[in-house]
């Protein structure tokens, strides 16, 4: 279940700026939870969930090259000449 908390809206807003946004707190408060909400409500296609609890998507960031990690992100249906949303959950 989603309660939707004070700071979402300014969430979705700040989404429309060309930055990085990072999410921190505490252990168990809903920042997943959160973080998938905003991914279901955004409308765009070029957007991607990576939870880095999985080996594979791990791998990903392990690289060295930067080169890789684009590629990778390609291979996952991500294209870096338009708008992308790059959610990473730790």
């Amino acid at each position: 279940m989603f309660i939707e908390r004070k700071i979402y809206p300014k969430l979705i807003s700040h989404l429309q700026k060309r930055q990085i946004t990072v999410i921190t707190g505490m252990r168990r408060t809903g920042k997943t939870t959160l973080l998938r909400e905003l991914l279901r409500t955004v409308q765009l296609s070029n957007k991607i969930y990576i939870d880095l609890e999985r080996m594979d998507n791990r791998q990903i960031f392990m690289e060295a090259n930067y080169e890789n990690v684009v590629r990778a992100l390609n291979q996952r249906g991500i294209s870096f000449k338009e708008k992308a949303i790059i959610a990473v959950d730790e």
